[in-house]
Order: C-alpha cells, then structure tokens, then sequence
C-alpha cells in the first residue's frame, strides 16, 4: 500500500472531521469512508483500519498497520487521542497538507516550466549550428562571399556538434534513462528524494520552507493540546518530511 499523498491526506482529514463533527465515532468513520473511497486500496486500507478497531486495537496503531499514512500523520493522531481533540487536529492536519500540496505544486511549476523552456531554446539552437547555419555558409560561397567571423565561430561550433551528434545523442539518452531510473524505481526514489531534499534545505528558499513547516506543526500540535516539548519533536519531524 502506497502512502498517500498530499492531497489524498487533505481531503482524508477533512471528510474524517466532518464525521467526526455529525457524531460518528472514528472507526465507523474509516467504515464509511472506505465504501465511499473509489481506489481499492485505500478502500481496502480503511476497511482494516475498522476492523482493527473493533477487534479492540488502538486507532494510531490500527492506522500504521495498513501503511497508508505517514508517520506525521500518526503521531498526530497518537497526540489527538490522548488529549480528545481529534477533530480539531485533523481539520489543523487538512489545512496543512493541503498548504504543503499547493506549495509542492508552485515548487514544480517554478523548476519545470524554465527548465523546459531552457531545453527548447538549446534544442532550437542546436538544430540552427549544426544544420542552418551550415546551408548559409554554402549559400555564401555560391556567391563568392564569406560570412562575418562570429558567423564563421558558431559554423565552426556548430561543425564540431554536428561530428560528436551522435556521442552528445547518446550522453542525453543516458541521463534520460538515470533520471527515469531514479522517478520510477522506489528503491532509488527515496534515497534520491532525500539528498535533493538536503540540497534544496540548505538554500535560502529551502531554510525558509523548514521554518514554515515547523510553525505548522507547532500549531497543529497546539490544537491537539500537546506539551511543549512533544510539540518541537513533532515540529521537527514535520520539518524533515
């Protein structure tokens, strides 16, 4: 069973909280929303949850045997269930990855568009070296002339590409196929996540997103009415996820 995403986790705290506010106790609550879940799954991973439950297992527990949530999510509900503010930590939990979705959302946008237009330019530019420019260097000495000397640079760049084609083919393909590798296997996934994590924490946008994750949870953690230092451990492990 997949962990559930940013947003799956949103709309799960949500819809959990709004049972919670009609009256409906927790377990029938995952009951319910497994009937109504279309992934089966999730729905399956909610059915055990219930049946966990009613077999007289803790909800944290129940929750963290099904492998659908992550660890964020089940200390908080470790926290809500000893202090009886369930409902207000799962709507402070809604808010917060949905906050964590948007931003993810904005972070790709903001890498993935300029890169794809960057390798459109350098795609453009390289079809214009290695196969226009060479067409007006022979239209130019049709007419007994020569082309200006930056011409003649690029030509001869361009020259120079068109010969390693093959070998500059080759080395993209190979990053194409790494890159894929480290998207689609979770074995590399996860350590590849990670170290791109710790490079991007130590920029100054990175340092910032740390600082808002842990306000967040400090303020999800406030809502579950949970000490002060139970609330900077949960603070860090938020900024670390």
């Amino acid at each position: 069973m997949r962990v559930l995403d940013n947003d799956s986790l949103s709309v799960f705290c949500l819809e959990l909280a709004e049972l919670l506010r009609s009256g409906v106790i927790a377990p029938e609550g995952f009951a319910i929303l497994a009937v109504q879940e279309p992934d089966r799954q999730r729905s399956r991973a909610y059915t055990d949850v219930y049946k966990a439950c009613m077999g007289g297992g803790r909800l944290p527990e129940a929750m963290r045997a099904c492998g659908a949530f992550p660890e964020h999510t089940l200390r908080m509900m470790s926290v809500a269930e000893r202090t009886g503010a369930t409902e207000n930590v799962l709507r402070s939990l809604s808010a917060h990855y949905e906050r964590r979705a948007r931003l993810a959302r904005a972070v790709r946008s903001a890498v993935f568009y300029p890169a794809a237009m960057l390798l459109v330019v350098l795609s453009v530019f390289f079809v214009f070296l290695t196969e226009a420019l060479p067409v007006f260097d022979r239209v130019f000495r049709q007419i007994g002339a020569t082309m200006p000397p930056i011409a003649e640079a690029f030509l001869s760049f361009g020259l120079a590409l068109s010969r390693g084609k093959r070998v500059i083919l080759a080395v993209i393909l190979g990053l194409a196929a790494v890159i894929a590798a480290f998207c689609l296997i979770p074995a590399l996934k996860k350590p590849a996540r990670r170290f791109f994590r710790r490079l991007f924490a130590k920029t100054r946008s990175g340092r910032r997103l740390v600082l808002a994750r842990q306000a967040s949870a400090l303020a999800i953690a406030a809502a579950g009415d949970a000490d002060l230092g139970e609330a900077l451990e949960l603070a860090c492990g938020f900024a670390s996820g």
